[in-house]
């Protein structure tokens, strides 16, 4: 899927309502309606789609409205202390509290047995993240989480949903398995919940599909900071070499 993204330069977007009438050209206008689920300005017709996301408007050539764009909703920490799992769902953005003067903050990015989930790189001294933020954050890691643990019963930390990204598909995912199963039945899935057998060799290589808890996952995140410093000390040193001669 195609999507162009092109500068209100011409429009003032302070002005545009629903309702509004955009004119394209001599022989092509239409009218600017709000999505009653997302609460988007957009405009529709047979060729092509566009929404108003604050300076730009999303161009989707081949597709409806809802296809392909980051369509983010937050609600924030305080509206749901508790989410049960029945309703958490793939595109569900949540925040944790990783010590005690540090947010994280992922997405829900599939249901393979568990829920598996990606933690961004982003962090903060608050529990908020804006729709901007998410859309720029990388991947540090991703886990098969203990949803009904931390989000349902809250038995351990402090976890909450507070947004959701509609449509959401995973990005660059095909190579994030794990494995599961044992002996002649070890196998492998990914977020797709594409499955394959392996060998034993394989299976002890890649991360379990088991659940992680508040703990496991501060760990994990903890390890990838540690790994990311490293190349970063690596790569300044290098460079100071290369100065240095």
């Amino acid at each position: 899927m195609s999507n162009a993204f092109a500068e209100l330069e011409d429009i003032d977007i302070t002005a545009v309502d629903a309702g509004s009438v955009i004119i394209f050209s001599a022989v092509f206008s239409t009218r600017v309606s709000r999505d009653t689920e997302t609460g988007y300005l957009c405009i529709k017709n047979p060729f092509f789609s566009l929404c108003f996301y604050e300076r730009y408007i999303i161009i989707n050539t081949d597709k409806p409205l809802i296809g392909g764009i980051c369509m983010i909703k937050i609600w924030g920490w305080e509206k749901k202390p508790r989410t049960m799992l029945r309703y958490i769902k793939t595109g569900d953005i949540f925040c944790f509290k990783y010590d005690n003067h540090t947010y994280r903050f992922g997405r829900v990015m599939a249901h393979v047995m568990f829920h598996i989930v990606e933690i961004f790189d982003y962090a903060s001294d608050q529990p908020v993240i804006s729709e901007e933020d998410i859309c720029g954050a990388v991947r540090l890691t991703a886990v098969p989480l203990d949803t009904y643990s931390l989000f349902d019963r809250r038995t351990e930390g402090e976890w909450r949903i507070i947004g959701h990204q509609e449509n959401y598909i995973p990005e660059d995912a095909e190579d994030i398995w794990f494995s599961w199963g044992i002996g002649s039945g070890c196998r492998k899935s990914n977020v797709f919940d594409h499955t394959v057998f392996i060998s034993e060799e394989e299976w002890k290589m890649l991360p379990s599909l088991s659940p992680s808890g508040d703990y496991d996952v501060k760990q994990k995140v903890a390890d990838k900071l540690r790994e990311q410093n490293a190349v970063d000390n690596s790569d300044l040193s290098a460079s100071s070499h290369e100065r240095g001669r």
